[in-house]
């Protein structure tokens, strides 16, 4: 959801202005593989309505009654969801670019004077976003002016080729998440590809 700065910003440049319907993710059901990843990272969900999640939703969308009234914010119950009955996408960098190539040098240096990012540490029924930053297989990344939904969480995951056929391109993998930290040099590098992997995502996004 756009903050209403943007919002207010942005009502000078254009004619109109799509918001997703912050309500929809209550009555649309994850994927199989979100449901997946979800259990094994241990983000238990009993089931149980997020009410005061829905009660900022519904708060939101009040807020932005002039905006509807006045036809320039159009709300629609819309989420991009990625097609996985192909398989998950890899991303890969070439010439170890750690994805500066997906922005502007300018507009990645915009992103990266304003992100924050936080070491997070695995509890007995999820994941803890701690004050600092160290080596560890969690990050948590912000960007100040981001919008309500927080930041994004990025794990690094150690992967082994079982099978590979040179034919389809097609391989196995056996994918863990170690509980000792990487190597530092190793951990800076997975850090500025989860930043960069992030600005472009929230640029894409904000165009779209």
């Amino acid at each position: 959801m756009p903050s209403f700065d943007f919002i207010r910003q942005t009502a000078l440049y254009i004619d109109r202005l799509y918001v997703y319907d912050p309500l929809f993710s209550f009555y649309n059901p994850p994927s199989q593989y979100s449901k997946i990843m979800s259990e094994f990272f241990g983000f238990k969900k009993n089931g149980v309505l997020d009410r005061p999640k829905l009660r900022k939703a519904v708060e939101y969308l009040k807020a932005l009654t002039p905006f509807v009234v006045y036809d320039y914010v159009q709300i629609i119950p819309f989420q991009h969801r990625p097609d996985l009955s192909k398989g998950v996408k890899i991303f890969a960098s070439e010439n170890q670019y750690q994805f500066r190539e997906l922005l502007p040098n300018k507009i990645r240096s915009w992103f990266h004077d304003r992100v924050t990012v936080r070491s997070m540490q695995q509890s007995t029924s999820s994941w803890v976003v701690l004050d600092d930053l160290h080596p560890c297989r969690g990050i948590f990344i912000s960007f100040q002016g981001s919008d309500s939904r927080g930041g994004r969480i990025y794990h690094l995951f150690e992967q082994e080729i079982v099978e590979f056929d040179q034919n389809s391109g097609k391989y196995t993998a056996k994918m863990q998440l170690p509980s000792d930290p990487p190597e530092q040099n190793y951990f800076n590098a997975w850090v500025e590809q989860s930043i960069n992997r992030a600005s472009s995502d929230i640029f894409e996004k904000t165009l779209s």
